[in-house]
């Protein structure tokens, strides 16, 4: 993170955080995709037990 605060100028990493959080349907998707899947494939996604 400290590489990417210096390469941004930030002087504090809560500054630099913001830019880098990703949220977790966008995990998901890039999960789904690296095993070959597509959001669709999963019937039961967001479904809790």
């Amino acid at each position: 993170m400290a590489l990417v605060q210096d390469q941004l100028g930030h002087t504090h990493v809560a500054t630099t955080a913001v830019y880098t959080a990703l949220s977790d349907d966008f995990k998901d998707r890039v999960l789904y995709q690296s095993l070959g899947l597509t959001w669709d494939d999963d019937s039961e996604q967001g479904a809790t037990s």
